[in-house]
């Protein structure tokens, strides 16, 4: 969808990505690279992103250095993604086209301040892009158009999540008497949506009786439906009719025949997208197989209760997928950044569920890894008990000899330093000899690694970490990827020996 934006606007983009993405300086050159642009243009761009989100961010350049982003500890990149969407005319027209559908080409030019022929081009550009999604645009009147009712209502539904998120609501239903509703069916059915998903939930409410209340059906679908009565009587509609009535009092949805089954088949996602005793197993194996990597592999444990909440996330996230095989975001998804985060902090973790999604996807065709790797690290993370607790306690310990020009006693702080960052991921040992003894005694035994700061030269390099006299925080982003790759490495080779010893 970011064919929807200008193309200056989608290379700023794609520079706020990259920056944001990294732990410190960028080079102008390699980003220039990556943008396919000058490092003039790629400049101009830093100042363009400083001077529009001031409150937000800071770009800094260097020369020597390269570029450095830095978010405000008062913002959220989030919201420049949003103001970035907010601020197209693209998505003004398509959100103008959802709520005031209908429309002439007159009245919708006269609405959002376009001349006619503006418009057009908007909507041929709109519909060059909404086409992968198998979604059009029908002009004078404006109407939105698909295959699928349901689609065109789970791609607002995503729409306006990264839009508006959590704090915002642009519907006219009230939006306590939404949210309620939606925690309610959560509890009944037993879903263990995390906050951020019964938001979700509750756009899905909201956009299903707007699309309802504006005259628009899914009758065509749910006759092709085969087990649509059977599912019906398990969305339970009785449970929640009082509910439903409060909302829907003031809407012509209750002119719609069979409206209430219409809500069910959009709103009641995992009893339409389940097919059964398949799903069950399809979900319970991989759920099965996400954990018995984690706990085999990285020594950790898992009670009954987030077993239970792992493997119905995973079913969520498979019955939806059957409804809406696309991809949920529109320009942004908030579970990247988390994944991100995760990859750098849990390198042995993600690489485990990573490598298990992997397998699936091939087998089955369904995008897990591709679509969801981001999406199931982070859920792991929320409903597994104490996890990232066992993660950081079970990791193998990585040995560092401190080696320091000033002295044992700098050495020593230095070590302190390293222990107190990265408490049981690392053994250290600091020199205990003196300044005025060869360099082979100070180093000592063999070690993992070698940290000091100064270089050195009886040590294979690969080995030798050289840092700041007080560890910069740039030492330490450094110092933490290269633990977590040592104990990648550990714990590889010690698989491989294990499985050679088997063999034997």
């Amino acid at each position: 969808m970011e064919q929807l934006i200008t193309t200056e606007m989608t290379r700023r983009i794609l520079l706020l990505n990259l920056l944001y993405g990294a732990d410190d300086w960028l080079t102008t050159e390699k980003l220039a690279a990556r943008l396919h642009c000058s490092t003039k243009t790629v400049f101009a761009d830093c100042r363009y992103i400083e001077e529009r989100w001031p409150d937000q961010l800071t770009i800094e350049t260097s020369k020597k250095s390269g570029i450095k982003l830095t978010i405000s500890t008062y913002h959220s990149i989030h919201d420049i993604y949003v103001d970035i969407i907010k601020r197209s005319d693209s998505f003004t027209l398509m959100e103008a086209i959802f709520f005031h559908p209908r429309d002439s080409s007159d009245e919708m030019a006269n609405r959002i301040f376009l001349s006619s022929s503006s418009l057009y081009r908007l909507s041929r550009k709109l519909n060059k892009a909404l086409k992968e999604r198998h979604l059009s645009i029908e002009s004078n009147p404006f109407t939105f158009s698909g295959t699928s009712e349901r689609q065109i209502r789970y791609f607002f539904i995503s729409y306006f999540i990264e839009v508006y998120g959590v704090h915002k609501w642009p519907f006219h239903l009230d939006k306590t008497k939404v949210l309620n509703l939606a925690r309610k069916i959560n509890k009944d059915f037993q879903l263990y949506l995390s906050d951020f998903r019964i938001i979700q939930m509750a756009f899905s409410i909201a956009v299903t009786l707007t699309r309802l209340d504006q005259g628009f059906t899914a009758e065509d679908e749910m006759r092709k439906e085969e087990n649509l009565a059977e599912n019906l009587l398990k969305c339970n509609m009785e449970d929640y009719q009082q509910d439903l009535t409060s909302l829907v009092s003031d809407l012509n949805v209750s002119t719609q025949p069979n409206w209430k089954n219409d809500f069910c088949y959009s709103v009641f996602w995992w009893i339409f997208g389940n097919d059964s005793s398949e799903t069950e197993e399809k979900t319970q194996i991989l759920a099965d197989q996400l954990i018995l990597a984690v706990n085999n592999e990285l020594n950790t444990s898992i009670d009954d209760l987030s077993r239970k909440k792992i493997n119905q996330i995973i079913r969520n996230l498979y019955c939806y997928h059957r409804i809406y095989p696309y991809k949920k975001h529109i320009i942004y998804s908030r579970f990247f950044y988390s994944g991100k985060s995760i990859k750098q902090n849990f390198i042995l973790f993600s690489t485990r569920i990573s490598k298990v999604l992997t397998e699936v996807e091939k087998s089955d065709g369904l995008p897990w890894n591709t679509f969801y790797l981001n999406e199931v690290l982070h859920d792991f993370m929320l409903y597994w008990e104490d996890l990232p607790t066992q993660l950081f306690n079970n990791r193998g310990k990585v040995s560092i000899a401190v080696l320091s020009d000033l002295g044992k006693e700098h050495a020593e702080v230095m070590g302190t330093i390293l222990r107190m960052t990265f408490l049981n991921n690392v053994s250290v040992t600091t020199q205990n000899a003196s300044l005025f003894d060869s360099p082979k005694k100070q180093s000592g035994s063999k070690r993992d690694l070698y940290v000091s700061n100064h270089h050195i030269e009886h040590v294979s390099q690969e080995k030798v970490v050289v840092v700041e006299d007080i560890l910069s925080s740039k030492n330490i982003v450094e110092l933490r990827k290269i633990i977590e790759q040592n104990q990648l490495f550990a714990f590889t080779n010690a698989k491989k020996k294990a499985a050679t010893a088997k063999q034997s």
